[in-house]
């Protein structure tokens, strides 16, 4: 029980940190801003579910971009397929459920790889409060962006990296076979979106520079070769749907791909608190 308490207490946390989620349950309403990515994430985690079961590959849309049929791309796949084992109760409360599992899943994860590094459970607790509860996180589940919520392999990418390579806080020699860890991890992230899986690289990558680099290149080469063979071939097909003649959604109509379709920023905001502020 005494080993199980961290655990308990960052669930409490999330319980706190997703308040509404109760309410929601019972109400039938899914956690998220009714203005934000919410709706077009809900509706593609529903159609990308329905095509699964249905025996199809989830490629082409007939539910969405009426009239006809597009290729179609769901941004967040990894989140529509754990939407699956709750599906059952009912889509909304699938959407809940599944955002608070990767919630709590990155916080665990954050726990874990925390109180390795430092040998202290306290400080497993924070640091998993900070990353799977803290303000960044719960933005993205503000605004329906599900895709950022999978957390978790950044973390393991992190954690495997550095302990491959022998830079543990704790001083411990280094294990060059979590490299594959690590290169697993950092494809899991680019499943669940291309710019975790960049930062993912990025943390993993940061482990190599300075004196010893050829003895860490190794391990950081396992993990190179493992994140490639499940990132290259989904960013191909992410590619390929993006650019086929009858996409629905390409990077020049999407608005988060074309800086000049952004909502504008008022520079006066960092000068005086104003309504978006």
């Amino acid at each position: 029980m005494r080993r199980a308490l961290p655990a308990l207490v960052l669930a409490a946390l999330a319980v706190v940190a997703l308040w509404p989620l109760p309410g929601a349950l019972l109400r039938g309403l899914a956690l998220g801003h009714p203005t934000g990515d919410l709706a077009d994430h809900y509706q593609g985690a529903w159609w990308f579910g329905g095509e699964v079961l249905a025996g199809r590959l989830p490629v082409r849309t007939t539910i969405t971009h009426i009239p006809g049929t597009h290729a179609f791309w769901h941004i967040d796949p990894v989140g529509a397929l754990a939407t699956l084992p709750f599906r059952p109760l009912g889509f909304p409360a699938a959407w809940n459920l599944m955002v608070a599992a990767r919630v709590l899943l990155g916080a665990l994860a954050a726990m874990a790889a925390a109180a390795d590094l430092t040998g202290s459970r306290h400080a497993g607790v924070v640091a998993g409060a900070v990353t799977g509860l803290g303000a960044t996180t719960l933005g993205f589940v503000h605004s329906g962006l599900s895709e950022l919520l999978g957390l978790a392999p950044v973390v393991l990418a992190t954690w495997a990296a550095l302990r491959a390579t022998g830079r543990d806080p704790r001083g411990r020699p280094a294990a060059p076979r979590l490299g594959w860890l690590a290169g697993l991890g950092t494809g899991l992230a680019t499943l669940s979106s291309p710019y975790l899986g960049l930062a993912a690289a990025v943390a993993v990558g940061a482990t190599l520079p300075g004196r010893g680099w050829r003895e860490r290149a190794a391990p950081l080469a396992r993990a190179a070769l493992v994140a490639a063979a499940l990132g290259l071939p989904y960013g191909a097909w992410l590619n390929a749907v993006l650019h086929a003649p009858d996409a629905a959604v390409t990077p020049a109509n999407a608005p988060g791909w074309n800086p000049r379709a952004l909502p504008a920023t008022d520079l006066l905001s960092f000068v005086h608190p104003g309504p978006w502020y």
